[in-house]
C-alpha cells in the first residue's frame, strides 16, 4: 500500500489515492508534528506541547504513547519508531508534499549555480505546483501554526518571487499580472511582490498604474509599520519617474569657464586623472577630494581639470557650490539633489519629497552613465554622501577647506591636499595676467609681490588685474602700496595666508571712494547668489543713478563681478570680507534696517510684478516700503515674468534670511511668490516655505491662505491625499474667519482638488458655493471667474449645451473686466463644448484663442491642457498629422513639468502610428 501525506494546504493522508480519515484533531496534530521532522526523532515534550499547548494532561508521556499506538493501527505502512524519550516517522521524501517541495528547491538551486536558467525555472515551477493552499490548514495546533506555518509560507513566496523574476526578465509580465495583483493584495507589506507588480505593469505600458502601485505600498508601509519602502522599490520608482516615455534625460554641461592663466598643479591634475582607468574601460565610481585653505585655488583646479577631462564624461558634468564656508546658508543634501534632478530634466512634480527617494532617483538617472559630479565647497562627508552616484564610469570631485577624513576612510576617496603655489608658479601666474617682459623687467618687485600675496592664486589674480589696468606703472609702485597697507590691518595681527588675502582685498578697498566703500560693505548683507541694481540701491538707501556709478567703481576695483549684464555678484571670500569690514567700520549702523530695506525691495517689487500679471486680482499690501527702498514697475506681463525668472534664487535666499527677523513681511512675500514658483516648477521650495508659515504663524487668515496654497501645490505634485487634507483645512479656517471672499476662495480650491481627483459632482458643488460667496462679497472679477469654472464643470459632466451658454456668459463678463487669462479659460471651455457637440471648426477657433493668451502669459500648464483638447478635435476629424503635432507639443510641456498626464499622452502618440494620416 502507498501512503502519501499533504502538509502544503489542508492536511491530508491518502492510501492508494483514497483519503484516510484520522478522526481526532489531536491525531492530526501528532502526525503533522512527526512529518514536519520526518526522518528525525521528536522529543515527547515537543510533541506534547504541539498537541496540548499549555493545557497538558496529567501524564503527557503516556498520552502521546497511546496516540502513537492509534496511528500505527491506521496502517501498517506508517513506520513510527520509538527512540529514548522521542518518536520518529520514517517516510521517503517523495511521499510527503513538503519533501517533494524541498527536493525541487534544491534542484532549482543547483541549476542556478550552473547558470541553467531554464532548469531553474522548471524546478521552481514544479516546487510551486505542490502547494494546495495555506500550509497546515486543518491542524489546530498553536505551536505548529506559530513555528512552522510562517516559515513554510515564506519559502513558498520566495519560490514564487524567484520564478516571477525569471519570467519578468524574459518579458512575460503580461502572463503574470493577474497572479501578481492577487498576491500583492494578499501580502500588502511584501515589498518584493509589489516591485514585481510594478515591473509587470510598466512592461505593459501601464506606467501610471505602476506608479500608483508604489504609492499604495508606500502608504501601507508608512501607516502600518512607520517605515519607508526598501531600496529596491525606491530605485524602481525613481527609474520609472525619470524614464517617462518619449522623454530624454538632459545632458548637463555645468563646468564654469577656466580661470585665466592657470598655472602649476601638475601632480594634483595627474592624481585626478589616475582613478578614471582607460577611456574604453571606465573604472568603478571614483571619488576625489581636493582640500586646502581658502583662496588656494581648489575651485579653479576643479574647473581646469574638468574642462580637459570632459571627453571622459560624455553623459555630462554637474557642478554645484555647496556654500559651506561663505556667509550664505550652506546647500543641504536635500536641496542639492533637488537642483541636480531639475538639471537632469526632472520637474518638481516628479521629484520625491523624501531625501532617500531623491537619492534613489538621482542614482537611477546616473546608472550606466559616464558623468562627472563636482561638489564644490563641501562641509563634511554627511553633506556629500547622498550625492554620490553608484554606477561605474561616474566620478565625484569634492572640494573643501576641511579634510573630510570620513569620506576617505569609508567611501575610499582619493585625498589631494593643495599647497601654496611655488615661487616660479606664482611668477608664471603674474606673467600670464600681465606679460613675461614686464615681470622680467622688475624681477625683485615681482618676487616681493608674490610674497606679499602669500603665493595665493586669488590674491595674485587681484593684484595682477590692478596692475594690468595701469600698464605705465612699475611693479615697484604696487609693492610699495601693498607694504603701506600692512599697518592698516590692525585687526589681523597674526600673519597667515588668510591675512595676506585680506591685505590684497584691503589694497583694492582703499582705492574706493567713501560711498563705494560703504556700498561694498552693505552688499555683504545680500544673501542671494546675485542681485540687480534695484536690490543694491535698496541696500544702500540711495538713488539708482548714484548706485549704478558706485557699482561700476566696485567692478573696476575687482571687488565685484558682473556675470551678465545687469546682474552682480560677490565672490564668497569678498562677501566674508565685506561683512568683516561692516563689523569694524559700521558699529552704529542698524543692520536690521538694512536687511528690511532689502526685503521690502523684493516684497513690493514682487507685488508689483504680480499685479501686472493679474490686474483683475488686486491684493492690497498691509505694509508700506521704508524710505530708500527701490520698487520696480513693469511695462507689461512679459517684463514681470522675466523679472521673476531672474530673481527666484535671490527671492528664496531673502526669504530664508527674513523668516525670523520679519515674519509678517516674509509671509506676505511667500504668498506673492506662490504662483511664480509654480510657473517655474519650484514646487518643493514652495511647499517647504508654506509649511514653515503654518508652523510659525497662528493667525487664522494666514493659516487659511497657507492651506489653500498647499492644496494647490500638492495637486500639482500629484499627492491627492495631502491636497484633499489642506483643502478641507482651508475651508474650515476660512469659515472661522468669516470673510465671504476667503470662504469663496477656499471653496474654489476644494473644487479644483476634487476635479483633479475625478470627483466632478463634488467639484461643481464647491464651485457653486464659491460663486455664491463671491456674489455676497460683491466681487465682480471673482464672480466672472467662478461662472467660468462652473461652465467647465458642466462640460466635464457632459452638459455641453449648458457649458457653452455659461462659458459665453463668462467670456462676456471677463472681456468687460479686461481679464485676459480668465478669457482664455472661457475660450477653452467653449472649444471643449463645441467639440463634444460635433462643431469642430468653432472648437478649433476657440482653442486657438485660448492658446494665444496662455502662451503670451507663460502659463504652460494651461497651454498644455488646451493643446491636448485641440489634438482631440484634429483626431476625431481624421487629421492625424495635426493631432500628432499638437499632442507632441503638449507632451513636451507636461513631461517638462512632470505632470502625470504626460504618460497617457505618450501612449496616445505611439498609437497614432497605427493609423494612416488624413488624405
Amino acid at each position: 500500500m502507498t501512503v502519501e501525506f499533504g502538509l502544503l494546504g489542508p492536511f491530508e493522508v491518502r492510501a492508494n489515492g483514497s483519503a484516510v480519515q484520522l478522526g481526532s484533531p489531536k491525531l492530526r496534530i501528532l502526525l503533522a508534528a512527526l512529518l514536519l521532522h520526518a526522518g528525525r526523532p521528536v522529543p515527547v515534550e515537543e510533541l506534547a506541547d504541539a498537541v496540548w499547548g499549555q493545557e497538558q494532561p496529567g501524564n503527557p508521556r503516556r498520552a502521546i504513547q497511546l496516540y502513537v499506538t492509534r496511528l500505527r493501527r491506521l496502517s501498517a505502512e506508517l513506520d513510527i519508531t520509538t527512540r529514548t524519550d522521542a518518536y520518529q516517522i520514517n517516510v521517503q521524501p517523495e511521499y510527503v508534499d513538503l519533501g517533494r517541495f524541498h527536493r525541487d528547491l534544491e534542484r532549482a538551486a543547483r541549476a542556478a549555480k550552473h547558470g541553467d536558467l531554464d532548469g531553474e525555472f522548471d524546478a521552481l515551477t514544479a516546487a510551486v505546483a505542490h502547494w494546495r493552499g495555506k500550509p497546515l490548514a486543518g491542524v489546530p495546533s498553536d505551536r505548529l501554526q506559530r513555528d512552522f506555518a510562517p516559515r513554510l509560507h515564506e519559502q513558498h513566496l520566495r519560490a514564487i518571487e524567484r520564478r516571477f523574476d525569471i519570467e519578468l526578465d524574459r518579458g512575460r509580465g503580461e502572463e503574470l499580472l493577474d497572479e501578481l495583483v492577487v498576491l500583492a493584495k494578499q501580502n500588502p507589506l511584501r515589498e518584493r511582490l509589489w516591485a514585481q507588480l510594478m515591473r509587470a505593469l510598466d512592461g505593459q505600458g501601464r506606467r501610471t498604474d505602476a506608479l500608483n502601485a508604489y504609492n499604495t505600498v508606500r502608504t501601507r508601509l508608512t501607516e502600518e509599520l512607520g517605515i519607508d519602502p526598501d531600496d529596491e522599490l525606491q530605485t524602481l520608482y525613481a527609474r520609472m519617474l525619470a524614464g517617462s516615455p518619449r522623454t530624454e534625460v538632459t545632458v548637463p554641461r555645468q563646468v564654469p569657464p577656466d580661470v585665466p592663466a592657470f598655472v602649476g598643479r601638475a601632480d594634483a591634475l595627474a592624481q585626478l586623472t589616475a582613478p578614471l582607468g582607460a577611456p574604453d574601460r571606465p573604472a568603478p565610481v571614483a571619488i576625489a577630494l581636493v582640500s586646502g585653505m581658502a583662496g588656494i585655488g581648489k575651485s579653479a583646479l576643479a574647473a581646469y581639470w574638468a574642462r580637459r577631462a570632459a571627453d571622459r564624461f560624455p553623459d555630462g558634468q554637474l557642478w554645484l557650490n555647496l556654500q559651506a564656508f561663505g556667509p550664505r546658508p550652506a546647500v543641504s543634501s536635500d536641496q542639492a539633489l533637488t537642483r541636480f534632478l531639475r538639471t537632469l530634466g526632472v520637474s518638481d512634480a516628479k521629484i520625491p519629497l523624501d531625501l532617500d527617494e531623491k537619492t534613489a532617483m538621482f542614482r537611477s538617472l546616473l546608472d550606466g552613465r559616464r558623468m562627472l559630479v563636482v561638489l564644490d565647497n563641501a562641509a563634511d562627508a554627511a553633506q556629500v554622501r547622498p550625492l554620490l552616484p553608484s554606477s561605474p564610469g561616474a566620478m565625484v570631485l569634492v572640494t573643501s577647506r576641511n579634510q573630510l577624513s570620513d569620506l576617505v576612510a569609508v567611501e575610499g576617496a582619493r585625498s589631494i591636499q593643495l599647497d601654496l603655489l611655488s615661487r616660479d608658479e606664482s611668477r608664471q601666474l603674474l606673467a600670464g595676467r600681465l606679460s613675461a617682459d614686464r615681470i622680467n623687467a622688475a624681477r625683485p618687485a615681482a618676487d616681493e609681490l608674490v610674497d606679499l600675496c602669500a603665493r595665493l592664486p586669488l590674491a595674485l589674480a587681484v593684484v595682477a588685474a590692478r596692475a594690468a589696468e595701469r600698464p605705465g606703472f612699475g611693479l615697484e609702485a604696487f609693492v610699495a602700496d601693498l607694504r603701506a597697507g600692512q599697518g592698516r590691518l590692525e585687526a589681523f595681527s597674526e600673519m597667515s595666508p588668510a591675512t595676506e588675502m585680506r591685505r590684497v582685498f584691503s589694497w583694492s578697498y582703499r582705492e574706493l571712494g567713501l560711498p563705494a566703500a560703504r556700498l561694498f560693505r552693505l552688499l555683504g548683507q545680500h544673501p542671494g547668489p546675485d542681485f540687480d541694481l534695484g536690490a543694491a540701491a535698496s541696500l544702500a538707501g540711495e538713488p539708482r543713478f548714484d548706485v549704478r556709478r558706485l557699482l561700476a567703481e566696485l567692478r573696476q576695483a575687482h571687488l565685484l563681478d558682473e556675470p551678465r549684464p545687469g546682474r552682480y555678484a560677490l565672490h564668497d571670500l569678498l562677501n566674508v570680507y565685506a561683512g568683516e569690514l561692516m563689523l569694524r567700520y559700521d558699529a552704529d549702523l542698524d543692520r536690521l534696517q538694512v536687511r528690511r530695506r532689502l526685503l521690502d525691495h523684493y516684497l513690493f517689487t514682487s507685488q508689483a510684478a504680480a499685479s501686472t500679471l493679474y490686474p483683475c486680482d488686486p491684493r492690497p499690501s498691509a505694509f508700506e516700503p521704508q524710505d530708500g527702498v527701490v520698487v520696480r514697475s513693469f511695462e507689461d506681463h512679459r517684463a514681470a515674468l522675466a523679472w521673476f525668472a531672474d530673481e527666484i534664487p535671490a527671492l528664496l535666499a531673502v526669504l530664508d534670511q527674513a523668516g525670523d527677523e520679519f515674519p509678517d513681511r516674509a509671509t506676505a512675500l511667500i504668498f506673492t511668490l506662490a504662483d511664480p514658483l509654480t510657473r517655474v516648477g519650484r514646487l518643493h521650495d514652495l511647499v517647504a516655505a508654506l509649511q514653515a508659515v503654518l508652523a510659525a504663524d497662528a493667525d487664522i487668515a494666514v493659516q487659511t491662505r497657507a492651506h489653500r496654497e498647499l492644496a494647490l501645490a500638492y495637486t500639482r505634485l500629484n499627492r491627492p491625499g495631502d491636497a484633499d487634507l489642506h483643502s478641507r483645512l482651508a475651508l474650515e479656517a476660512s469659515r472661522t474667519l468669516g470673510i465671504e471672499t476667503e470662504i469663496a476662495r477656499s471653496h474654489r480650491i476644494c473644487g479644483l482638488v476634487r476635479e483633479a481627483q475625478g470627483r466632478q459632482h463634488e467639484a461643481l458643488e464647491h464651485d457653486r458655493q464659491a460663486l455664491h460667496h463671491f456674489e455676497a462679497a460683491d466681487d465682480d472679477a471673482k464672480r466672472a471667474r467662478a461662472i467660468c469654472v462652473i461652465a467647465w464643470d458642466l462640460a466635464r459632466l457632459g452638459d455641453y449645451q449648458g457649458a457653452l451658454s455659461t462659458g459665453q456668459e463668462a467670456l462676456a463678463l471677463l472681456g468687460k473686466l479686461g481679464d485676459r487669462p480668465g478669457e482664455a479659460f472661457a475660450w477653452d471651455t467653449i472649444g471643449y463644448s463645441h467639440h463634444h457637440l460635433s462643431r469642430y471648426r468653432p472648437a478649433i477657433e476657440a482653442y486657438e484663442s485660448a492658446l494665444e493668451t496662455f502662451q503670451d502669459f507663460g502659463d504652460r500648464y494651461n497651454e498644455a491642457d488646451v493643446l491636448v483638447h485641440l489634438g482631440e478635435t484634429h483626431y476625431v476629424q481624421g487629421d492625424i498629422t495635426a493631432a500628432g503635432e499638437v499632442w507632441s507639443r503638449a507632451h513636451s510641456i507636461l513631461a517638462d513639468l512632470g505632470d502625470s498626464a504626460a504618460v497617457p499622452l505618450a501612449e496616445k502618440l505611439e498609437q497614432l502610428t497605427l493609423r494612416p494620416t488624413a488624405g
